[in-house]
């Protein structure tokens, strides 16, 4: 008896890697347009959640907590003592800019409550490749990405 040989033959591999070929050069701009907004929104739930720990580090402690911001060098940072028990850095290409008003400034606390000393913004930005994204703290407490 003669049997067929299974598998697949040089030509069908080839053309099956040109269909995958011309597939992924059609999807790859989609993807490189994705990524810088995709690094916005991580970049805005990070500082979010840095607020949060913080707001809740307070509470927690049921004192007050510092939190810092560096604009020049796009950082966010939480010192409780002498040591920093929380610091971010900006991913690449996402600039955490100072808004011109409301703002929080260069540094706040939150209290033992969980409220903030004073209200405002977080200004993320790509470099106008896409809408800057807002951070927003109320003197309450709350934290909203807008």
């Amino acid at each position: 008896m003669l049997r067929k040989n299974a598998g697949f033959s040089l030509t069908e591999l080839m053309v099956i890697i040109g269909i995958i070929g011309i597939i992924a050069g059609i999807a790859m701009p989609n993807l490189i347009g994705w990524l810088p907004k995709y690094r916005m929104g991580s970049a805005a739930r990070e500082i979010l959640g840095t607020l949060e720990f913080a707001r809740l580090t307070a509470v927690k402690r049921n004192a007050a907590t510092l939190v810092t911001l560096d604009y020049a060098n796009d950082l966010v940072r939480i010192p409780v003592g002498a040591t920093t028990v929380r610091t971010i850095r900006m991913p690449a290409g996402i600039d955490l800019k100072e808004p011109a008003s409301p703002s929080l400034g260069a540094s706040f606390n939150f209290n033992g409550q969980g409220m903030a000393d004073k209200s405002g913004e977080v200004l993320i930005s790509n470099g106008g490749r896409h809408p800057d994204k807002r951070v927003t703290l109320s003197a309450g407490g709350s934290i909203k990405i807008q």
